[in-house]
């Protein structure tokens, strides 16, 4: 189609467009020579150029054949349902999309080895290829930006990246939760006719082994006793004359010592070991301070000694 009169057909606004300035005024009537990226809502975005050969208008879409416009109202009609839709691009950004059928940034499926109806492939064995596959890529592609972000469109590419793992990760995720949950609903099943039954028998099981504690404590005292007293008649005392077990089935209920953890005076034992490094490295004991100095600052209570710093981490 000729170019119509009175409209700038020049790569002006293309330009002003790649450079981040305001373009020059745009008749919404008509298209505008230069390479442009039709944004697309699955993702699958289209390469336009639009340009001017011998007067003539011709605009190519993809790896289509270029076109002309039959009239004035196709192109208004082009302008306003395509070309409100798109962003300007490098001329070099273009010829790969139309090339490759891909932007730049964009990371393809990778491929993988087939694994048909014959082969007995495990689906993780799969997913694995998969990934590596991803991961020789991705590295590959990283040596080649020499292991650094520079731009946009490294930026762009290395977060798509991001986003196969994702759904790599995802689908990981969800092959393993669905492979586990009969597993885990059997398992809760179990548990919910057995574990009352198991409880219930503990409790019991405690309470009777509470009550013989009681007595052996009391038989215990009077054994010691009684072996003191020999003693010191100067008879001979049997080294188990002092031992009280009760049961005559099965595993026989007996007193068993243990040491166990007292504080006498809590200033005095912290005043002792708040210096020892390993309180102070002690996973627990950090962790403490940190729940409490995020309690603290939630309350707007001073924290002396620590505070909090807003960290941004790419997600």
């Amino acid at each position: 189609m000729p170019l119509q009169p009175g409209y700038d057909y020049s790569h002006a606004v293309w330009e002003a467009k790649l450079d981040g300035r305001a373009p020059p005024h745009v008749d919404a009537k008509h298209v505008t020579p230069g390479f442009w990226r039709k944004k697309e809502r699955d993702g699958a975005d289209k390469p336009i150029a639009v340009f001017v050969v011998d007067n003539e208008l011709w605009v190519k879409v993809g790896a289509g054949e270029p076109f002309q416009f039959n009239g004035p109202a196709a192109e208004e009609d082009f302008s306003f349902k395509t070309m409100s839709f798109c962003d300007a691009v490098e001329y070099e950004v273009y010829l790969h999309a139309v090339e490759h059928g891909t932007w730049p940034e964009q990371v393809a499926a990778p491929a993988v080895r087939h694994i048909g109806p014959g082969d007995n492939g495990p689906p993780e064995l799969i997913l694995q290829e998969r990934i590596e596959a991803l991961e020789a890529e991705c590295r590959e592609w990283f040596q080649g930006v020499e292991q650094r972000i520079e731009t946009q469109e490294h930026s762009d590419k290395l977060a798509n990246f991001s986003d196969r793992f994702r759904e790599l990760e995802n689908e990981a995720k969800d092959t393993r939760e669905a492979g586990r949950k009969p597993h885990l609903d059997a398992a809760a099943a179990v548990q919910a006719v057995w574990k009352p039954l198991q409880d219930r028998a503990e409790t019991a099981r405690k309470w009777a082994n509470g009550e013989i504690g009681k007595w052996q404590q009391r038989e215990k005292a009077r054994l010691l006793a009684e072996a003191a007293a020999a003693a010191a008649r100067g008879e001979a005392v049997k080294a188990d004359a002092t031992k009280v077990k009760s049961g005559t089935r099965g595993r026989p209920v007996a007193l068993r010592s243990r040491l166990e953890y007292r504080v006498d005076d809590a200033d005095q034992l912290w005043a002792h070991y708040r210096d020892d490094a390993r309180l102070r490295m002690n996973p627990a004991v950090l962790q403490t301070l940190k729940r409490l100095v995020e309690d603290d600052h939630e309350a707007g209570r001073p924290t002396p000694g620590a505070h909090m710093e807003r960290v941004n981490t790419a997600t």
